[in-house]
């Protein structure tokens, strides 16, 4: 696994280096993902693999090849390589992004909390006993 981190780190540098945040926004994967990918401490999903060596310039085939590879070794020892396992996304425009899918459960719920704080008021204004046509009387 360390050989095939590496792979990826030479593959980074052969790009220019590219920053992690650039990396995210290209390929819709997280800095955090990225970082355990290029770090070797678990192995990346198809799709990171995928991603990366694509936006990376590299030859992705080979790359899938070499990861399936150290996937089915790692089934047969008794110790399992971690796998790392990428956060639920959104699919917006074909792509998935995970930060969108972050983002839209902060604007659910923001939505709900306002609705209740509403709620709220009114059940407050109809249990005082002082309405609209109350007032005007």
């Amino acid at each position: 696994m360390a050989d095939f981190a590496e792979s990826l780190r030479r593959l980074r540098l052969e790009a220019g280096s590219p920053t992690l945040a650039h990396l995210q926004h290209s390929t819709g994967i997280s800095r955090t993902v990225i970082s355990e990918a290029l770090s070797g401490r678990a192995l990346p999903s198809e799709r990171t693999v995928n991603a990366l060596v694509r936006v990376l310039g590299g030859d992705s085939e080979a790359a899938l090849r070499q990861r399936a590879e150290l996937a089915r070794r790692a089934a047969g020892r008794t110790a399992a390589v971690p796998v790392v396992r990428e956060p639920d996304a959104a699919v917006v425009g074909g792509e998935l992004r995970p930060a969108d899918g972050l983002a839209a459960t902060v604007a659910t719920f923001a939505a709900g909390c306002l609705v209740s704080l509403g709620g709220w008021a009114v059940v407050r204004a109809l249990g005082s006993g002082r309405t609209t046509r109350s007032r005007r009387r």
